[in-house]
């Protein structure tokens, strides 16, 4: 006598909700921690940016015997993308015939807030190097001190902001942990902890 073969096969539909309510239970734990991990990674990549720039702007400096400006965006602001740009020597995003310090081009860095200070070229948000890749008297005291950071809605997210502090008038580039950013007039290097 042949086998009888059950004609129920597969999973029932209470087995199929528990393993969705399982499965979304699992998505809305993991959620916060990979929203968190995106943000401090968009912040620690636009550090990198930043360093590079900064760096790149003073080995062209150097290289060619000229100062070499980088322009910055506004402190505070981002474009309406959320962008921040840094831009070359006469402050567009255009390399005119080799005349930018940014030889690999401009800086796009994504969903990032970025405040400095101090400069004496506040009214063109520009940082210089010179030829010897000193700041020289381009700052208004001894260092300038970039924080990056994020906004949830109007609030300065408090974790997860970084710094980079230029020495004057050496121009030493250090990174590091920045705790505390309220405002540009809060900016202090005693804040940023190398890391």
């Amino acid at each position: 006598m042949p086998k009888q073969q059950s004609i129920d096969q597969g999973f029932t539909l209470i087995e199929i909700l528990v393993g969705i309510i399982i499965i979304g239970i699992g998505a809305a734990l993991a959620t916060p921690s990979f929203l968190g991990l995106v943000e401090r990674n968009r912040i620690k990549d636009a550090q990198v940016q930043l360093k590079g720039s900064l760096q790149e702007a003073q080995r062209e400096a150097i290289k060619r015997g000229q100062n070499c400006r980088v322009f910055l965006p506004a402190a505070d602001t981002a474009n309406s993308k959320g962008e921040i740009t840094i831009a070359d020597n006469n402050g567009d995003t255009d390399d005119d015939d080799g005349e930018g310090c940014l030889v690999t081009g401009s800086r796009v860095m994504d969903g990032v807030l970025m405040s400095y200070a101090p400069t004496k070229n506040t009214d063109t948000n520009s940082f210089q190097f010179n030829f010897k890749g000193e700041t020289g008297n381009n700052l208004d005291s001894g260092e300038m001190i970039f924080v990056i950071y994020t906004k949830n809605g109007d609030q300065i997210n408090a974790y997860d902001q970084k710094c980079i502090v230029v020495s004057n008038p050496l121009g030493l580039i250090k990174t590091g942990n920045y705790e505390g950013y309220t405002n540009v007039a809060s900016i202090a290097q005693d804040n940023c902890t190398p890391n």
